[in-house]
């Protein structure tokens, strides 16, 4: 077992705790144990794995805190793990890891080789990224740099740390409870390909700087709180209004929603004594009127009966 350096036990059934005995394997690259039900904390024995490239724990029970254990592990290309009840704020010191920071050959493409224990096997891996779930294997497999914390129960502001990771191709950080606003450091992710930060509770505008990531295909903000004029630039030009749906404060294209340009305090309120000035000319002019209206009116009837004594 301790050089076993590929463990896959995905949809299997598991039912129990994080079992100890998987934390003595040192040379460990790839680890999935997906689709289970396993439940607890996950432990926070993760600096035993010099190794480890691969860890997917999607799709189970975990709950408790991300262990900051994770951030030792600097060769970590791909982490799952979405679906599960984890809670607490999202560890700083992910924007750390090394792989993630800057590619590495070594690292990336140590997956299109042949386990040594087994002659035909090639490791392969499903992952959801730009909305699609697939199975990557060899070279496309070797390229991919993913970190999905999604549908968890994670609070807090996204760490501006985040935007460290100029190597990542995939970011999802969905269907949790994030507020604070988009991380305006975000626009240093130069190789990122998919963006989801969609059904949390971000506020905010979106960051202009983000229409310049030229790698984007994939961006999903819809249902949070965002606010203001979409830069609709660049990059942005290629997405739809549903990459926006549910930010009621959002305006501009590709919206239907027109962005109203605030006037400034100064000329509203000089507007506003134009206006004054413009009602009390109306007003005089009405009443001199009224006025003359009625001497011409009383001289007219009172003039004829006098000439008529006299």
């Amino acid at each position: 077992m301790s050089n076993l350096a590929y463990l896959h036990l995905q949809n299997d059934g598991f039912i129990g705790v994080f079992p100890d005995a998987m934390f003595n394997l040192p040379v460990l690259k790839v680890m999935d144990i997906s689709g289970n039900y396993l439940s607890g904390n996950i432990p926070d024995y993760f600096p035993r794995f010099p190794h480890l490239a691969i860890l997917l724990l999607a799709r189970n029970r975990f709950h408790g805190i991300i262990p900051v254990s994770l951030c030792k592990v600097q060769k970590l290309q791909i982490l799952d793990m979405s679906a599960n009840l984890l809670s607490g704020v999202l560890p700083s010191c992910l924007g750390n890891i090394t792989t993630w920071i800057k590619e590495s050959g070594v690292i990336l493409h140590s997956f299109m080789w042949l386990s040594p224990s087994y002659t035909n096997y090639r490791v392969k891996v499903p992952l959801t990224t730009k909305g699609n779930a697939l199975s990557y294997e060899g070279i496309p497999l070797s390229q991919m740099t993913t970190l999905d914390l999604s549908m968890n129960r994670l609070t807090g502001e996204i760490p501006s740390q985040l935007g460290e990771l100029a190597a990542l191709h995939s970011l999802n950080l969905s269907h949790n409870i994030l507020s604070g606003h988009i991380p305006e450091s975000f626009m240093n992710l130069k190789k990122l390909e998919s963006l989801d930060l969609s059904y949390n509770q971000l506020g905010g505008k979106i960051p202009r700087r983000l229409a310049q990531l030229d790698s984007l295909s994939t961006l999903n903000l819809a249902f949070n709180l965002l606010t203001g004029r979409i830069p609709f630039e660049n990059k942005f030009v290629t997405f739809a209004a549903s990459s926006y749906r549910g930010n009621k404060e959002l305006c501009g294209l590709p919206l239907e929603k027109d962005c109203v340009v605030p006037r400034p305090p100064q000329q509203h309120e000089e507007e506003e004594e134009e206006e004054k000035e413009r009602i009390g000319e109306s007003d005089f002019f009405f009443f001199s009127c009224i006025a003359v209206a009625y001497v011409v009116g009383f001289w007219s009837v009172i003039a004829p009966l006098l000439l008529s004594r006299n």
